[in-house]
């Protein structure tokens, strides 16, 4: 399971790191300080401890907003998330019901009440976890066929696709059956038909889940998971429209 902190106070996000781990110390934990920065780690988030306030132009829930519209275009509110604010500003609690949040809770954050509100995601969010791996749907998935195995990939899952030579690999989300990579025979254009929107090829070599994207550039890209991939210039403005269009700008 993954829980991402995003909080622009250092000592904040190092106490609720130590509670987490206290308690579940299997748990893969992202921090972050900045909204901007939560938008990207969204796919590969099981939990967000997110704050409101996190001194940027977007905010908390203004990241919130911009995660939810995009699962919701992509018809995909089934892989949104469970999102706990956290904030000094309990006048802003109406605002998480339009983002369908998981919880609110106040600053001063105290340790008896973040408990029983954390047990409660973790569990929720293990059992939408147990059920997607019991029974993955192919409407959501990509279905991949390496001699008689036939194995579905959620898209959410799909990191990003790499080509080398008549092979093909699927970089995935770590937490997703213990399996990092897939690879198989195929081809990246047929490939590119089979992916739904929300990826983009940046380069012959490369296709881009852009859920994980996270920084970039005009010669390459950086994802979620630190991966860095190389953009073709001639993919790049065209890139950037995609993009920002999938982020809402």
């Amino acid at each position: 399971m993954t829980i991402t902190i995003c909080d622009d106070e250092t000592v904040q996000r190092e106490n609720l790191r130590r509670i987490i781990l206290e308690h579940y110390p299997e748990t893969n934990i992202i921090e972050c300080r900045k909204a901007e920065e939560a938008v990207g780690c969204a796919e590969e988030s099981d939990i967000m401890l997110l704050d409101i306030d996190t001194g940027t132009e977007m905010d908390g829930m203004a990241a919130a907003r911009t995660i939810y519209s995009r699962k919701e275009g992509e018809g995909r509110l089934y892989s949104l998330p469970l999102i706990i604010f956290i904030t000094g500003f309990p006048e802003r609690m109406k605002e998480a019901f339009g983002v369908h949040a998981f919880y609110f809770l106040e600053k001063p954050l105290k340790r008896q009440v973040l408990l029983p509100v954390l047990k409660e995601a973790v569990n929720t969010a293990s059992m939408i976890l147990d059920e997607g791996r019991r029974k993955p749907s192919t409407e959501n998935s990509l279905t991949i066929k390496n001699g008689d195995q036939v194995i579905l990939i959620p898209y959410q899952q799909i990191l990003y696709a790499e080509s080398s030579g008549r092979e093909q690999i699927l970089h995935i989300s770590k937490h997703y059956q213990n399996r990092e990579e897939v690879v198989y025979q195929g081809s990246m254009d047929e490939l590119e038909t089979q992916l739904p929107k929300g990826f983009y090829r940046i380069h012959r070599g490369y296709i881009v889940n852009m859920s994980y994207i996270t920084g970039y550039g005009k010669t390459g890209i950086e994802l979620s998971d630190g991966s860095q991939l190389l953009i073709s210039r001639y993919k790049y403005k065209e890139f950037v429209e995609r993009y920002l269009h999938f982020i809402g700008l």
